[in-house]
């Protein structure tokens, strides 16, 4: 059995970011949580602040099921019964 020989890289910075194979997952899942908590913050911060949103809002029906999600509920397949 022969010994496996290992080659010493030199670091490159930009391989913290990008692999061989394109951007490493641990980024890509970096970049998507913090676009994600831009638009949330960011609609929250429109509702909070713009005063014809939050009329808006406050007129809305509570706990009703809106529209949008009866949609959704009744193009959901059916589930298929146990026989």
């Amino acid at each position: 059995m022969r010994p496996v020989q290992t080659v010493a890289r030199r670091f490159r910075p930009g391989s913290m970011f990008i692999s061989e194979v394109g951007l490493r997952s641990g980024w890509a899942q970096a970049i998507w949580a913090v676009i994600y908590s831009a638009l949330t913050l960011g609609a929250q911060f429109s509702f909070a602040a713009v005063p014809s949103l939050r009329a808006w809002a406050a007129a809305q029906p509570h706990g009703v099921v809106t529209v949008p999600l009866t949609i959704v509920i009744y193009l959901k397949p059916p589930l298929k019964e146990d026989e």
